[in-house]
C-alpha cells in the first residue's frame, strides 16, 4: 500500500512555508528555538493552520526535555528529538492545544475553565451513575461561574428512562446545568460530558428514539434553546480532570445513597455550595 502523501506547515522556524518533505521541514525546525510545524493529509489543511486556524491532524507529540523540545507531527520527528537523549520527557496528544499546556507545565481542562469563567461562560461538568439493585440513576453537575464551584446532584427511578442506566443521569446533569444558567441569567453553557450522544442529540446527528433522549431533545428545544448558547465538550472519564471526578462523585452518592471513601476527588475538593 502506498504512503498517503504529507505536507508539513511551518508556522515558526528558520524558514516559513509549506514543504512537501520531513526532509525539508526538518531543515527549518530541528534546533530551532520555539519552532511551530504540523503535518497534514490535505494541502487545504496546512494552508488553514499557516493562517493561524486550528486544524485537527491526529496525535501531535510534545518533547519537555529532549534533543530539542517542543511540538513534533509525527513519532518519526519525535524520535528524533528524543534519540539517545538521557531520560527524555514527552507524551503524545490529540489536542494540540492540550500539548501546548503541558509543555508550560499547565493544567488544559483548568485553563479552559478560567478562560470561560472570565468570557462568562458557565463551566458545567456532567456526569450520570447506575444503582442496578436499587433501580435508578444518580446524577451530578459540577459549575465554575464567577470564579465559584456550585454543585447540584440528585437521583430518579423513571421506569421509561431505566434502561439507559448512567446516561439517565448524565442527561439529568446537563439539563440541571442549564436550568441553572436560566435561572441565574447566563447566556453561554460549555458542558462538558462522557457520553458523545448528549452532543449529538441535541445538535440532530442522532435520532432521538427513546422516551430518554426524546424527554431530553424537547425540553432543551422548548425550554432553553434560544434562551442561552449551549456547547458541548466531551471529555476522557477516569483521568484525574478534577471537576469531572467530582461530579462522577455526586452522581455515584446520589444513586447510592451513600459516601465514597475519604480520598475520594469529591471529599479532596473545596466547593462552594450555593
Amino acid at each position: 500500500m502506498a504512503t498517503p502523501k504529507k505536507w508539513y506547515a511551518v508556522r515558526k522556524g528558520r524558514k516559513a512555508g509549506i514543504f512537501e518533505t520531513w526532509k525539508e521541514c526538518q531543515a527549518q525546525v530541528i534546533g530551532f528555538p520555539g519552532a511551530e510545524f504540523k503535518s497534514f493529509l490535505k494541502e487545504e489543511d496546512a494552508q488553514t493552520y499557516m493562517q493561524g486556524g486550528s486544524v485537527q491532524s491526529g496525535k501531535v507529540y510534545a518533547v519537555r526535555s529532549g534533543n530539542q523540545t517542543g511540538l513534533f507531527p509525527s513519532w518519526s520527528a519525535c524520535l528524533d528529538a528524543i534519540s539517545g537523549y538521557p531520560n527524555p520527557v514527552y507524551k503524545s496528544f490529540k489536542n494540540e492545544d492540550e500539548a501546548r499546556a503541558w509543555l508550560a507545565g499547565k493544567d488544559y481542562w483548568q485553563m479552559l475553565m478560567e478562560e470561560d469563567d472570565r468570557n462568562g461562560v458557565l463551566t458545567a461538568y456532567c456526569d450520570g451513575s447506575f444503582n442496578q439493585r436499587g433501580a435508578r440513576y444518580g446524577w451530578g453537575v459540577a459549575m465554575v461561574w464567577k470564579g465559584r464551584t456550585i454543585t447540584r446532584s440528585g437521583a430518579g427511578s423513571e421506569t421509561d428512562y431505566l434502561e439507559s442506566r448512567n446516561v439517565a443521569g448524565e442527561i439529568m446533569g446537563a439539563l440541571a446545568a442549564m436550568e441553572f444558567a436560566l435561572e441565574n441569567g447566563i447566556s453561554q453553557v460549555r458542558i462538558y460530558h462522557d457520553y458523545a450522544g448528549l452532543a449529538y442529540w441535541i445538535c440532530g446527528e442522532w435520532k432521538a428514539n427513546k422516551p430518554l433522549s426524546q424527554m431530553y431533545v424537547s425540553t432543551y428545544q422548548t425550554k432553553y434553546a434560544g434562551k442561552m448558547k449551549v456547547c458541548f465538550q466531551k471529555v476522557p472519564a477516569h483521568t484525574g480532570v478534577a471537576l469531572n471526578e467530582m461530579a462522577d462523585a455526586l452522581a455515584w452518592n446520589a444513586a447510592f445513597d451513600g459516601h465514597r471513601p475519604s480520598g475520594d476527588a469529591e471529599a479532596q475538593a473545596s466547593v462552594t455550595l450555593i
